[in-house]
């Protein structure tokens, strides 16, 4: 399998790099993954997957907008 992780606080490039190379599972922060997919960076229309890793740790920080717009960008069919 092929990951790429993404995380704010640094520069796209090599993380975009990562990304159009090809990628079975990817590993994200909620804002940058979100990011990536406002710019089309990423997609996630082959996503089969979705695992949110503390997601209560994540809407106890006030993560649920970035939570549910990922969430609605995902295939509905998953």
């Amino acid at each position: 399998f092929k990951a790429v992780v993404l995380f704010g606080g640094t520069g796209y490039r090599k993380q975009v790099q990562s990304l159009h190379r090809g990628a079975d599972i990817i590993v994200a922060t909620p804002g940058r993954l979100l990011d990536c997919l406002n710019r089309n960076f990423a997609s996630l229309s082959k996503l089969q997957v979705l695992v949110l890793d503390e997601a209560d740790r994540l809407l106890d920080m006030g993560f649920m907008p970035q939570v549910q717009a990922i969430i609605d960008r995902a295939p509905e069919k998953r």
